[in-house]
């Protein structure tokens, strides 16, 4: 009886294990693809609002590969997702070049048309649904030299195209990209979905170098023809940051700072040249303040008798004016508003 009643016993404990375990397994499923559905959040999604342009334009001198991690809602896998990276303008400017979304294939432009494509995979059968997202790696390598756009997901060889123009400088730079959008006026073709990272690099990447990228979490930015790798897994305020040795960030154009009465920001920590000094700036001035005093875009001075004073500022009709308190007051007579636009 108490025989019986102990295997009786250890049958159920063996039973209520495996119960255990199958339903551990399940807790676990759910709690992995519960991680895997959240990142998405780890990249950055865009709106009409914004636009993220590189710092420096790129010059591959030829082929380049093109590489990306994204996720494409549902909704928007019919019809145009968007542009991933362009400086399209329209077709002012005949070295624009895009690598966009196009009913689920990606899509390549270069040199007004010169390169004109767009693939026949379809990428976003590999990201999921929109209550399970996974995102997609896809890699494009544009051989100028036999006219060919290959592309690769998740590391694979998926399909080859031929176009019909071949220039060997065709993505060549005049004009900075976007990342998330083009150039083209109310910015409608912003990317509707999210990209994790992308990077560009000069030259033709083999499948070995494009599997291996595959399996890394970041691309290969020990490599000399990484031109750059921006990294969209953390935000950044306004900016995306550039892991290739060329720290070529990527500055939401629009949403650069304004200024008012009440908003005084100061550097950390003072600054010592102990000599000559280079001073750069990107500023934009509305039209109504083309002909009257602008205001200090670098300054220290507080009041006439701080003798160690100096500032950058403008004055009306666009003057930069240079002032030191020890060294003397330099006005630079061109009009820096002649190479701005209008309101």
């Amino acid at each position: 009886m108490n025989t019986k009643f102990k295997i009786f016993s250890a049958k159920r404990i063996f039973a209520t294990m495996i119960t255990l375990a199958v339903l551990i397994a399940a807790i676990l499923a759910v709690t992995l693809t519960s991680s895997a559905a959240s990142d998405i959040t780890q990249g950055k999604s865009f709106s009409v609002n914004e636009a993220y342009a590189l710092e420096k334009n790129i010059t591959p001198n030829g082929s380049i590969t093109f590489e990306a991690e994204l996720y494409i809602p549902e909704a928007y896998r019919t019809g145009r997702a968007g542009s991933i990276i362009s400086n399209y303008d329209g077709g002012l400017n005949k070295e624009s070049w895009a690598f966009e979304i196009r009913n689920s294939h990606l899509f390549v432009f270069a040199d007004n048309g010169t390169c004109y494509v767009e693939m026949t995979y379809n990428i976003s059968q590999h990201m999921g649904t929109d209550a399970a997202p996974q995102y997609a790696k896809i890699a494009a390598v544009a051989d100028t030299d036999t006219g060919d756009v290959s592309l690769y997901v998740n590391g694979e060889y998926k399909e080859k195209i031929n176009y019909s123009g071949k220039a060997a400088d065709m993505f060549n730079t005049a004009e900075t990209l976007c990342i998330g959008a083009d150039r083209r006026p109310g910015n409608e073709s912003y990317f509707k979905g999210n990209i994790r990272s992308l990077a560009i690099f000069s030259g033709k990447r083999t499948a070995d170098e494009i599997a291996l990228d595959n399996a890394r979490d970041f691309y290969d930015t020990s490599s000399s023809s990484l031109l750059v790798a921006l990294d969209m897994s953390t935000k950044g305020d306004g900016y995306i940051r550039d892991l290739s040795a060329n720290s070529n960030y990527a500055f939401d154009e629009r949403r650069a700072p304004t200024f008012t009465a009440g908003n005084i920001y100061e550097l950390k920590n003072n600054i010592t040249p102990n000599g000559s000094i280079t001073f750069e700036a990107e500023i934009y001035l509305p039209d109504a303040y083309h002909n009257q005093r602008s205001g200090a875009i670098l300054s220290n001075y507080r009041d006439a008798n701080y003798k160690e004073a100096w500032a950058f500022e403008i004055l009306a009709g666009g003057k930069v004016r240079v002032f030191s308190y020890q060294h003397g007051d330099v006005t630079i007579n061109y009009d820096v508003t002649t190479a701005m636009k209008t309101n």
